[in-house]
């Protein structure tokens, strides 16, 4: 069974092409093959099984969305596997 891990990140993020769910800010930019953006009010954390948080200035930013922080606080409720990598705890905190 695949596993579904959401990322939420900026455009201010390295992507190196994992198949991920990446979710942001830009709900103009075009879907690539590399990157996905969608909308947050569209998605759910419930249909994640991990979330992961990279590096970068895209933490600082999303701090600063209630949205984003709700998301994150589901995963931590619910004990669900929660990664971040340098910047991104503070996502966490």
């Amino acid at each position: 069974m695949k596993k579904q891990i959401a990322v939420l990140v900026t455009d201010f993020v390295d992507d190196v092409g994992h198949e991920v769910t990446s979710i942001g800010f830009d709900l103009n930019k075009e879907p690539s093959q590399e990157s996905l953006v969608q909308r947050l009010r569209s998605i759910k954390p419930g249909n994640f099984d991990a979330l992961f948080i990279p590096d970068g200035f895209s933490p600082d930013q999303l701090c600063a969305d209630q949205r984003f922080v709700d998301f994150v606080k589901y995963f931590l409720a619910k004990n669900k596997i929660t990664a971040s990598i340098f910047h991104g705890p503070q996502l966490v905190i």
